[in-house]
C-alpha cells in the first residue's frame, strides 16, 4: 500500500468549498413572491376583461364612432360642444375652435377609453342608446376629473 492512501484526511476548514458543500440550502421567499406575482397578474387579466385596442376601430366595434352633442350648454366652459370620431380621425369643437386628431381606441366592455397618445384621454361611457358620458382627464392644471353627456347625432 501506498502511504498517501494511509493518510488521513483533514476535518473541513470554516470557509472552505467543503464545509459549504455540506451547509443545508436556505430557503429564500423568492418562489412565494413570484406565485402571488403571477396572481395578481392573472386576475388583472380576467377582471380588466377583452380589449380590442387598436390605432382605427371599425363603426362595429367601436360604439363611439359617429358624431356627438354636449347636453348641457353650460358645459361649454370645459367640454367640447360638438365631437366626431371616425376609425381613423376625431373632430372637436370647444370654445368657437376646432381641433382634428388622431385618436387611439381602447375598446373595452363597458368603456371606451380614447387617448391621443399624450397625456390627455377620455373615457367614453353608454348611458342610453344614443347616449355617452364623456369622463376626461387631462394633464395639469387640468388634471381634475370632468363629467360631461353627449348625445348622438
Amino acid at each position: 500500500m501506498n502511504s498517501e492512501e494511509n493518510k488521513a484526511v483533514p476535518p473541513p476548514v470554516a470557509g472552505s468549498i467543503a464545509v459549504a458543500a455540506t451547509r443545508p440550502v436556505k430557503k429564500t421567499k423568492l418562489p412565494m413572491i413570484m406565485g402571488v406575482v403571477v396572481v395578481l397578474v392573472a386576475a388583472h387579466w380576467i377582471f380588466s376583461g377583452p380589449s380590442k385596442a387598436a390605432s382605427s376601430g371599425s363603426s362595429a366595434d367601436n360604439p363611439v364612432i359617429g358624431e356627438w352633442r354636449l347636453v348641457d350648454p353650460a358645459d361649454e366652459a370645459y367640454c367640447p360642444s360638438y365631437q366626431k370620431f371616425t376609425p381613423d380621425e376625431s373632430t372637436s369643437t370647444q370654445n368657437g375652435k376646432t381641433f382634428k386628431q388622431k385618436p387611439i381606441y381602447d375598446i373595452k366592455p363597458g368603456v371606451t377609453i380614447v387617448g391621443y397618445g399624450g397625456s390627455y384621454m377620455g373615457e367614453w361611457r353608454p348611458t342610453g342608446p344614443d347616449d355617452m358620458t364623456l369622463g376626461q382627464v387631462g394633464p395639469p392644471p387640468y388634471g381634475v376629473p370632468t363629467f360631461c353627456k353627449y348625445h348622438r347625432q
